[in-house]
């Protein structure tokens, strides 16, 4: 510890605690991290002790499922305990325990990206963790909006899941909202569902039984609209649409670009006065 502040006297010094291991090595260091452990004993037996959250939530959730289908190794993208290992946290449930505790500095989620290795929570033939905030990808998993609402001042709103549940007509479908705005109003197919406060640090839902159609979610602050999402139930694919990330690359043989592709589907909802339909992307 000394020679690390040798060689950077400017910054404190910081390491992970597993398990028990809260003595000996750990008293050398000046924050104490805690990984998947809450820190409220060992912050009442040393109340100056600096603490922070040095891995937290791995929770884990497959981009875009919302059923947890074992014979395909997926979990629901919902933020529930299904699928979790023993001890984990959802992301609601680590940021409502560290984001309200003054003497605590912090933390960080396990892990930022899905990656290959430690496939969790199954086993061959999955090869990835997928402990989120976004997928191997890079694309947004749901959750990674819950932190957005929390985390910035700005108004967010985020609506899901899609609503492309063919042959699930009838059944109960839950539709969350993530948002950091005062209330949250869900329209299903033109008629309104009702307003709901949103808690904070939590999300709103709702639980509709699936028609083909759409849902909207509209956010107010203050009495006044400022944020609203919609999804559109979408039919047969007609088109796919790659975007690269950018248009030049270096020909280096080693430089690559990432091409996003897209399905565009046919809408289902006929526009008022006419004839026909317009192909929409799918959600």
């Amino acid at each position: 510890m000394v020679r690390l502040h040798e060689l950077d006297p400017t910054r404190v010094v910081s390491a992970a605690v597993n398990g028990d291991n809260k003595k000996g090595v750990s008293d050398a260091v000046d924050v104490i991290g805690f990984n998947n452990d809450f820190p409220d004993e060992y912050h009442r037996e040393n109340p100056k002790r600096p603490v922070n959250g040095s891995e937290t939530v791995s929770a884990v959730s497959t981009r875009g499922i919302y059923v947890t289908d074992p014979l395909r190794n997926t979990v629901s993208a919902y933020d529930t305990e299904e699928g979790m290992e023993e001890d984990y946290e959802t992301a609601e449930k680590w940021w409502n325990f560290y984001g309200t505790r003054e003497w605590e500095a912090g933390g960080g989620a396990w892990a930022g990206f899905d990656y290959r290795g430690e496939p969790s929570p199954y086993g061959w033939p999955s090869i990835n963790s997928q402990y989120r905030i976004v997928d191997t990808c890079g694309f947004q998993k749901d959750s990674f909006l819950y932190y957005q609402a929390w985390w910035r001042a700005d108004p967010v709103l985020h609506l899901f899941p899609h609503w492309n549940f063919e042959g699930r007509e009838g059944d109960e479908i839950p539709v969350w909202i993530y948002s950091n705005v005062d209330k949250v109003e869900l329209i299903v197919n033109g008629k309104s569902r009702g307003t709901k406060d949103v808690p904070r640090r939590g999300y709103v839902e709702w639980k509709v039984r699936y028609e083909p159609g759409f849902i909207e979610a509209r956010g107010s602050k203050d009495g006044n609209v400022v944020a609203t999402e919609k999804h559109e139930t979408t039919g047969p694919a007609i088109s796919i649409r790659l975007t690269p990330d950018r248009y030049e690359i270096d020909a280096d043989g080693e430089d690559v670009a990432i091409l996003k592709a897209a399905i565009a589907g046919q809408c289902r909802l006929q526009m008022a006065g006419s004839g026909s339909t317009s192909p929409e992307p799918e959600n």
